[in-house]
């Protein structure tokens, strides 16, 4: 089950991983969960749903040459880990319903690494929140699978 809950933050919009780019570590008091693994699409239904609170009760890679789908599971950093430092891109976020309190979005194109001091203000003390990165981590040129709910 996934599920981002009040406490938690979601980076909301395109998203891409962009080979060299190097990585980023999770700070402290936060783990972070991504939906797809790198150069995957994540379904829009996928992350309206995250976005609003909403249960999802498990994922499939949906294949774009063969329409197979293959279960598979989010990737989950801890504090301390490298991440890939993914790259959010803005979009026109009117058909947003939010139902949960903390959506971070960018105006421009934002490396993870540069996102962390919006996200860790939403820390607290002795506790581990969740950030989910709803969004993409398309690589640019190829043929991305799409994560979608099962």
């Amino acid at each position: 089950m996934i599920q981002a809950i009040s406490n938690d933050v979601l980076c909301s919009g395109h998203g891409s991983v962009e080979l060299g780019k190097g990585e980023t570590v999770v700070p402290q008091g936060i783990r972070f969960v991504v939906l797809a693994p790198p150069a995957a699409s994540v379904a829009n239904s996928l992350a309206s749903k995250l976005e609003s609170g909403a249960v999802i009760n498990g994922l499939e890679i949906l294949s774009p040459k063969t329409g197979e789908k293959i279960p598979t599971q989010p990737i989950i950093y801890d504090e301390g880990k490298n991440v890939p430092n993914y790259i959010l891109h803005p979009i026109d976020g009117s058909w947003l319903k939010p139902g949960v309190a903390h959506i971070v979005g960018v105006a421009q194109a934002t490396p993870l690494a540069e996102l962390w001091p919006r996200i860790t203000i939403f820390t607290i003390p002795n506790k581990t929140i969740d950030c989910f990165w709803a969004a993409c981590t398309a690589l640019k040129g190829a043929t991305n699978p799409v994560v979608i709910e099962a």
